[in-house]
């Protein structure tokens, strides 16, 4: 299994402490309504407390969560230049070994600051690798802090360095961008 780095992480705890920080203001601003509404100063900052609590339970599990989902993954290789609105990564679930299926688990991820309206990915097998199991991905209004997966069934043909390749085609509010994206695999003789 490849291993690599994780340079999400920041990014998504990022998202958490900007989504917890707005989440507090308007419980502060919700608490001062209830206090002014009749209710006691003492049950107004109980009721903020306990908000308080399972706001941050929900943005550490949420944290947790994504944490896990990423610790194995490894950055697809994107071909071509400029900055592109996602992050692709991938995990293989076994070693490659010829004449074996080999399931790979992909997962798109926007940018912090990207608004992505519509999202279109196409999977391609190279020469020597059959793609078995396939379905393009169709995505509408797909948010920051979202991550899509899709489980992509492979069968090494032939030993060597094979690959898939991911063509990602995204709009977003002023323009379409396409790029690809390609997971490389070292597919062994089952000999080996």
């Amino acid at each position: 299994m490849y291993r690599g780095g994780s340079n999400t992480r920041g990014r998504v705890a990022s998202a958490c402490a900007r989504g917890f920080a707005a989440l507090s203001l308007a419980i502060l601003t919700g608490g001062a309504l209830l206090a002014g509404c009749g209710r006691s100063g003492q049950e107004a900052l109980s009721t903020l407390q306990g908000a308080r609590t399972q706001a941050r339970a929900r943005a550490e599990a949420t944290q947790q969560q994504a944490q896990s989902a990423d610790a194995d993954m490894v950055n697809a290789v994107a071909q071509g230049g400029g900055a592109s609105p996602i992050s692709v990564r991938f995990r293989l679930e076994a070693r490659p070994v010829v004449g074996t299926p080999l399931l790979i688990l992909v997962t798109l991820m926007p940018s912090d600051s990207a608004s992505i309206s519509h999202l279109h990915a196409a999977f391609l097998a190279s020469e020597g690798l059959q793609l078995q199991a396939s379905e393009p991905m169709d995505v509408s209004e797909f948010r920051a802090g979202a991550v899509l997966q899709q489980q992509l069934t492979v069968l090494p043909q032939q030993s060597g360095v094979l690959s898939v390749s991911a063509v990602v085609t995204i709009d977003t509010d002023t323009t379409t961008v396409s790029r690809t994206y390609s997971i490389p695999l070292i597919a062994a003789n089952a000999t080996s």
